[in-house]
């Protein structure tokens, strides 16, 4: 994969170039973000989320942010963006741009580091033990395993076994939109058709249909977090629900740390929302 690295330009000419080496990197005004601009009001504590693409980057801004990231001047929320793109928050812009070592060694001198300014952010996660669940000990666990199934069969009976898998996984791909788990399971029937028809010359189309599907779930897997991060941290407790909601949904046959903090948290929120409507209609008596 080329290697990718993300500019952010200030109004006043600043340059921060951050090279994106993890599989997720988060840009807000939260010390928790992967690059704090703390002096950036226009940006939410957890603004946008960029993952690393084979020519460029997946980005996607945090829902219901009051700044719309805006590319070519139009509202963006998620999507690919090759190499030299730029898209704008407010006063600040956002490059997409190739890693180049030579030339970031190059651009080092001109660089003026990001700073927080005052005190210190709260941490999303943090405050009084009873104002907020506290983060996760251990990071979400993947959703697939790079193992690929061997068929049973041969010949024949390969390939029809491998469409009858493949038809099957396009039905579930459908219906992932309703059911997470179906999404999931797509991916699985994928993996277990392609062995079976790699004598017929159709594995690489189902590779490739397999990979769009598998990369959309990942997508809204890292997204979901980013927003269950900023909606914690903003004590929004219905936008936090929503998203447990679908994580745990993703997460129903994976289990592990990560899965019972999200047990915990949806336990924390069924109660902070429980006391929200308690206090709404004792307000309107």
């Amino acid at each position: 994969m080329t290697p990718v690295c993300l500019e952010i330009v200030r109004a006043d000419g600043r340059v921060h170039r951050q090279k994106l080496t993890d599989d997720r990197t988060t840009v807000g005004r939260s010390d928790q973000a992967s690059v704090c601009v703390a002096d950036a009001p226009e940006l939410e504590p957890l603004h946008i989320l960029v993952v690393p693409r084979e020519r460029g980057v997946w980005l996607s801004s945090a829902r219901n942010a009051q700044t719309p990231v805006l590319l070519d001047g139009k509202p963006f929320e998620s999507g690919e963006l090759p190499l030299g793109t730029e898209v704008d928050i407010g006063s600040i812009t956002l490059r997409v741009v190739a890693g180049d070592d030579g030339d970031r060694t190059k651009r080092a001198r001109n660089i003026v580091l990001l700073v927080l300014v005052g005190v210190v952010a709260v941490p999303l996660l943090g405050g009084r033990d009873d104002a907020r669940p506290p983060a996760p000990t251990e990071p979400p666990p993947p959703l697939f395993a790079a193992k690929q199934d061997n068929c049973p069969s041969q010949g024949e009976a390969a390939v029809r076994r491998g469409v009858q898998l493949a038809e099957r996984a396009r039905s579930k791909t459908l219906r992932y939109p309703f059911d997470p788990r179906e999404g999931l399971a797509a991916v699985a029937l994928y993996r277990s058709a392609l062995p079976c028809l790699e004598e017929a010359g159709v594995a690489e189309e189902i590779a490739r249909e397999e990979k769009r599907v598998r990369q959309r779930i990942e997508d809204d897997y890292q997204l979901l977090r980013l927003n269950l991060e900023r909606a914690l941290g903003e004590s929004d407790w219905s936008q936090s629900a929503t998203a447990t909601s679908h994580l745990l949904a993703l997460l129903a046959d994976r289990p592990g740390a990560y899965r019972d903090w999200l047990l915990g948290v949806q336990r924390f929120l069924e109660l902070r929302l429980s006391e929200d409507n308690d206090k709404k209609k004792k307000d309107r008596k």
